[in-house]
């Protein structure tokens, strides 16, 4: 998104960071019911790496935080659907409950926004919009997408990383960007419940591309909140890291918050959400508990706002925030 040349005052800044967050506590209040969100997101999008690589590692991180949010869609739109009648431009639809109300249109461009309240023009653009969606990927398979997207980025950054995906669901395998994974030879995928670590180690292409006399990497984006406390998910960190060489890296990034009521009710409603596959918003305590026995890197396990900062404000709710960090294994 390109801000107007205010972005370059600091009132401004202050204000569009607290309307992101007073948006964030919306979509995630429990009580009334959050609004329904839906996004399809460009493939180009993800390809255009505004800001840096590691700055595209960040926003994939944050696309892929949705999943366990039953009212927040996220689609991808693929270069492979080809003509798609949104190519002249994004554009924004709010609907109300209100059955007089008949929302409206915010269409972007260059100069400026047009607000469009007609009958016809929304009618118009609600067809738009659902051949839009109807020509994206399912939310499951977006999100297979992002996480393949991923690797490339890594290896934009650094052309020799080798990288071994895990996923339990069935459905990734028949993703076309998953299976495009087996052209890589430095990238594999494995169907495998990320719970089970000895399967994972000894699977015959993390030992093809992993050298466990070396130090790696274990990544745990957006991903241990997942795990519930019956299924050890310290114990599965712990055991990931006692199989790799001293000075691997882990590295994770966690859902908390400091109010145990809000971390019961935003548990509540995850599970609620996912049908159950969900595991628990935990507290910085905890998730520090996961780095127990490794030395973290500046500027430390911290909310992740505060993880190499660039003075530009990140959306995130106050009631809750993500938090995690690097360590390394020492020797």
């Amino acid at each position: 998104m390109l801000w107007p040349g205010e972005f370059r005052y600091r009132s401004w800044q202050n204000y569009v960071v607290m309307a992101g967050r007073e948006r964030q506590e919306i979509l995630t209040r429990a009580d009334p019911p959050p609004p329904r969100f839906s996004v399809v997101l460009s493939e180009a999008a993800l390809r255009r790496p505004v800001g840096g690589y590691d700055v595209m590692l960040r926003q994939l991180e944050y696309l892929m935080l949705p999943r366990d949010r039953a009212n927040v869609t996220v689609q991808v739109l693929s270069f492979d659907a080809g003509v798609h009648p949104a190519m002249v431009g994004p554009f924004t639809m709010m609907t109300f409950p209100d059955p007089d109300d008949l929302g409206l249109v915010n269409v972007e461009n260059a100069t400026g926004a047009l607000f469009l309240e007609e009958t016809a023009e929304l009618r118009a653009y609600d067809e738009i919009w659902g051949a839009l969606q109807a020509s994206a990927l399912s939310p499951d398979d977006s999100q297979t997408f992002l996480r393949s997207t991923s690797h490339q980025i890594a290896q934009r950054l650094a052309p020799d990383s080798r990288v071994v995906y895990i996923d339990r669901d069935p459905i990734v395998v028949r993703h076309q960007k998953v299976n495009a994974l087996a052209e890589n030879q430095n990238t594999a995928f494995i169907l495998s419940d990320a719970r089970d670590v000895e399967r994972i180690l000894d699977y015959p292409d993390t030992r093809r591309l992993i050298d466990f006399g070396k130090p790696a990497a274990v990544l745990y984006f957006m991903f241990l909140h997942f795990v519930p406390d019956e299924s050890d998910p310290r114990g599965m960190v712990r055991g990931m890291m006692d199989r790799l060489a001293p000075g691997s890296y882990l590295v994770v990034s966690h859902v908390v918050s400091d109010e145990a009521r809000v971390r019961q009710q935003m548990t509540e409603v995850s599970l609620a959400n996912t049908r159950g596959n969900f595991g628990r918003i935990r507290s910085r305590e905890e998730v520090r508990a996961f780095f127990d026995g490794l030395e973290p890197v500046e500027p430390g396990l911290v909310d992740i706002r505060d993880w190499r900062p660039d003075d530009r404000g990140e959306e995130q709710a106050d009631r809750w925030f993500v938090f995690g960090g690097v360590a390394h294994k020492p020797a």
